[in-house]
This record gives C-alpha cells, structure tokens and sequence, in this order.
C-alpha cells in the first residue's frame, strides 16, 4: 500500500475549509492515500470502516478521506493486509509425459502406436563376406517434452498454447507496409489463465475462452465455457484440469519472476 500525504495547496484548502464547515466539531484530519489497486476498488472496502460525519472521495486516481485518527489507522492497518503491488509471474507449460486418457493407451499389436526404435548397424568385412550386428534401441517419444513459458502478472490473464496449435506467418499492415508476423491459430485446445500469489500457494483459474472477450460482448455466438481453478505451489509441476469433459494434456509450474 502507497501513502501519500500530500496534495496541491489549492485542493487541501478547498476539501479542508468544505468538510471543516460542515463538520466544525468533528476531530478529523484529510489524508490522501495511493493505492496498488484501482481506487474505486480500494474504495468498497474502505467505506465500511468510516463513521458518521466522515467523508470519502476519489481524486485522479487517489483516495481523499476526512476521518478520525482512530479511523485513519484502521484504514491502514487494513491496506496494509489487501493492498500490495502485483507481482510478475514466470508460468512454464508443456505436455503431459504420459497420456492420462485410457482410451489413447499405445495397443501393443498395433505397430503404429508403438514406441519409435532405431537401428544400429556394425560390422566387418573378411574376405569379401560382411557381418552385420544389429542393435535396436528404442526411442520414447513421451520423453520428448518442450517446455514453453510466458510472462504474467498477477490478475491479467495470459494464454498457454494448445499441444497442436502452430505459429503461422500472416500479413500485418503497419507504417505503410505489409509485414510478416508469427501469428497463433487457435484451434481451442489451449488455455486461458489467470494467477493469485499467496506466500508460497499459487491459485489459478483457467477457461477455454477469453474471459475478457465473454465479459465484453454481447453476441449470442459465444458461450461462456466453464472455469477451473487450481491451487498448488511455487515450484510444482501440476496437471491442468480437464474443461468441458476435455483432457488438458498440459501441465504447469509458476515461479516469481525475477
């Protein structure tokens, strides 16, 4: 939580000599506070700690309030418990080392679903005859995990790409020229995410559509999609959960950026 403690002379004057006239007994004091969080946000949770004949106000983004002392300190002992900077998260996603759908279990007599192998030859050659040993060395592709990563900062939503959505070159008209730039097809198997910190737990909430895009449109087109959240801890590779009925495939770490 930010303090401030000032403001221009001609506004302290003016809310001063307003809340003195109207209130002449009361003894209370201005304070200006700055908050992390937006103030008409900081402001609902205020309010409820002010008493009779006490007076609130926004100002460019600042909380003016006319209390007592005993009101004043209630306020910061408060702020100082909900109100602090957001901080940078760093979230790694990658797919799942192993399939947790039953229905996707490799068959063993299907050879196409099999492991991948790879042979390797040796040999010599005596009298014109060759000898040929032969070694397979099998290959397991769920080994071959890529870990991806973004940036996010507490309470924006990020999204974490879907195991089978590409980055595709499209045209994009900037400075008067058509420019090409890696664009990511969506196809609704990635995730959109949001984060809260608490001391060393992590709680997560994720969706299947923009919760920004549900919030701002009235198109009957689109259907909210449930949420999930998830709570675990920094530093933890944790499972997704499953949407609609649908397997993430993903799991996730976070970690305080540094």
């Amino acid at each position: 939580m930010k303090t401030v403690h000032y403001l221009s002379v001609l506004l302290a004057a003016t809310l001063s000599f307003f809340c003195t006239s109207i209130h002449p007994a009361s003894p209370s004091h201005l304070q200006v506070y700055e908050t992390y969080a937006p103030a008409k946000t900081a402001r609902s949770y205020i309010t409820p700690l002010l008493k009779d004949g006490e007076t609130i106000s926004l100002f460019r983004g600042k909380i003016i309030i006319n209390a007592s002392a005993h009101t004043h300190s209630n306020i910061l002992k408060l702020l100082d418990k909900i109100d602090r900077r957001a901080q940078e998260l760093l979230i790694y996603f990658r797919p799942t080392k192993t399939d947790s759908n039953p229905s996707n279990a490799i068959n063993k007599n299907d050879t196409h679903k099999q492991a991948l192998s790879i042979a390797r030859f040796s040999g010599s050659s005596t009298d014109g005859k060759i000898t040929v040993n032969k070694q397979n060395h099998s290959i397991d592709t769920r080994l071959s995990v890529k870990e991806e990563k973004i940036t996010l900062l507490e309470g924006k939503i990020g999204y974490l790409r879907g195991t089978n959505e590409k980055y595709k070159n499209k045209p994009v008209y900037a400075n008067g020229f058509f420019i090409n730039k890696a664009t990511l097809e969506k196809n609704g198997s990635g995730h959109y995410v949001s984060a809260r910190i608490n001391g060393e737990v992590t709680v997560l909430h994720f969706s299947k559509n923009d919760p920004k895009t549900i919030k701002n449109s009235h198109s009957p087109n689109i259907i909210p999609s449930s949420t999930k959240e998830l709570i675990t801890t920094l530093g933890t590779w944790t499972l997704i959960p499953s949407i609609n009925g649908q397997p993430s495939n993903q799991e996730i770490l976070i970690q305080l950026a540094p």
